[in-house]
């Protein structure tokens, strides 16, 4: 498991949520889905892609900044270019 991932466990589970898989507030859902037909959410590029998309770039981001953070910290020659 990536840190990223513990710590997105992590703060699901410091918030008291019961269940981290579900870390998303009812509110938000609520927000996301307002006014948006099922097709307009699971069609091709809908909010369920967006959303996908939106998480992988956030993952992606974070690994990256952890990646060229314990570069910077080992002294490797063009690290922090």
């Amino acid at each position: 498991m990536t840190r990223a991932c513990q710590e997105f466990c992590a703060g699901a589970i410091e918030t008291g949520r019961k269940n981290p898989a579900m870390a998303i507030e009812k509110d938000i859902l609520d927000q996301l889905l307002a006014g948006r037909s099922p097709q307009e959410i699971f069609s091709r590029d809908g909010l369920v892609d967006e959303l996908k998309k939106a998480l992988s770039d956030r993952i992606f981001n974070a690994e990256i900044d952890e990646h060229l953070d314990g570069e910077r910290g080992e002294g490797k020659p063009g690290a922090g270019l």
